[in-house]
Formats: structure tokens, C-alpha cells, sequence
């Protein structure tokens, strides 16, 4: 369950980042993100097809986490998914450069993508750790820095050494945080670790996620159409 809710989540984040940065004006996006904070299916009203039609899956897809979560007898889990979900699309705007510098982090995504990673799993996952999951702490934030410094590298030729020396001290908090007895199961920090090994693959070469038929196509082919025998 934990990997489809996931699976499910992140392929709505992409198309709304696409929505974000490519199609949606101004005040359509003003529109959405109010319509976001309602959790209202009245709320898609005024907003432009494609974005009712997005919103509509939005919302579907949030019902639908309820339900299994309700199911397993774990309700109350879908307030951390729908709490970092909306504060995501709150800020998930294009800023200016004095705002883009204290929302790096939170456009990332990955804050959601970790909390929502959670939400699905079994009984390791305690409400203390989806506490920790939404708090200030350091590897949430290093993944969180990892995922916009490496993507940026792919489109900042020119910032490239320093970005790539703060990627390097980010990845230096990762490790130390495996180093010291945490506060939650290694197989929560485990979620947060991978989420960094993924956009290592990414963008450690270009932009894999864009371009998508190049090495990332191959991965995904090598993972699922020709994978290893067992």
C-alpha cells in the first residue's frame, strides 16, 4: 500500500509541477492553490477545465487514501498527508529571487513525498514519526537540498562547483544522521535516504527526469520490462 499511495502521489506532483511552470497564468494558479486549501470539490468553480480536471483526480486520489487508510484502522495519518500536501501547493509558485531562497526547500516536493511515503506503511510508522517527519530535521532538510541543488546543477553551468560543494556537505548531514542513534526506526530514515539516491540518478548526468528517454528510460526498462531473474 505504501508504494502505490506514493506512486499515485508523485505522478499527480509532476503533472502539477508542469501546471506550475509551464501552463497555469497567475491567477489560475491563485485560484488552485485556494481551491487546494478547501479540499472542496465545489472549490474547482471558475477554475479553467484542465485544472478541474486535475483537481477532480486531486481529490479522488485523497479519497482514496482515506479509505485504505480506514481500512487498516489508521486514519489519522491522512492529516499529515493532506498537511504537507496543502502547505506544498501554497508555495508551490514561481518566486521571486529574494522569496526563492527560503522556499528552495519546499518546492522540492520532497517534504510531501517523505511524509506521504510514510503514510502507507505498516505499524513502524507511528504518529511520533509522522511528527518527525513534518519537523525541522536535518535529513528531511539535506534530501530537501539535494533535490534542488542537483537539479539546478543540470541548468547552472556556471554555479555548478559551488552548488555541487553544498550537494557534497548535504550529503555529509545524511551520513551523520545514520552515525547517531535517531529518534525514529532505521527504515523511516531508510524512505528519506532513497528519495536522495533517486535524484543522484536523475540528475547526477543532465537531466534524466525531463529527458526522460535517455537513461532514465533505460533503468526503467532494465527495472520492470527485463528484470533479473530471482
Amino acid at each position: 500500500m505504501a508504494r502505490e499511495i506514493l506512486t499515485k502521489v508523485i505522478s499527480l506532483t509532476s503533472i502539477m509541477d508542469d501546471i506550475y511552470d509551464i501552463y497555469g497564468t497567475l491567477e489560475e494558479l491563485a485560484l488552485l492553490n485556494e481551491a487546494i486549501q478547501k479540499w472542496d470539490v465545489d472549490a474547482m468553480d471558475g477554475l479553467p477545465e484542465y485544472m478541474q480536471a486535475y483537481f477532480k483526480e486531486f481529490l479522488q486520489l485523497y479519497e482514496y487514501i482515506r479509505n485504505q487508510l480506514v481500512a487498516k484502522g489508521r486514519s489519522y495519518r491522512l492529516i499529515y498527508a493532506k498537511e504537507v500536501e496543502a502547505k506544498w501547493f501554497h508555495t508551490n509558485y514561481i518566486p521571486t529571487l529574494e522569496e526563492y531562497m527560503s522556499l528552495q526547500l519546499i518546492t522540492t516536493g520532497y517534504g510531501l513525498l517523505a511524509t506521504t511515503s510514510l503514510v502507507g506503511m505498516d505499524d513502524v510508522v507511528t504518529e511520533h514519526v509522522l511528527k518527525w517527519s513534518v519537523g525541522d530535521y536535518k535529513i528531511v532538510k539535506a534530501a530537501q537540498t539535494i533535490c534542488r541543488l542537483m537539479d539546478d546543477v543540470s541548468s547552472h553551468e556556471e554555479a555548478r562547483e559551488e552548488l555541487l560543494k553544498r550537494v557534497i556537505d548535504a550529503w555529509k548531514d545524511i551520513n551523520e544522521e545514520f552515525l547517531h542513534p535517531t529518534i525514529v526506526p532505521m527504515s523511516v530514515l531508510m524512505r528519506i535516504l532513497n528519495f536522495s539516491r533517486v535524484v543522484d540518478v536523475l540528475y547526477s548526468d543532465g537531466d534524466n527526469y525531463t529527458h526522460s528517454k535517455t537513461k532514465l528510460k533505460n533503468y526503467v526498462t532494465s527495472l520492470f520490462a527485463n528484470p533479473l531473474p530471482m
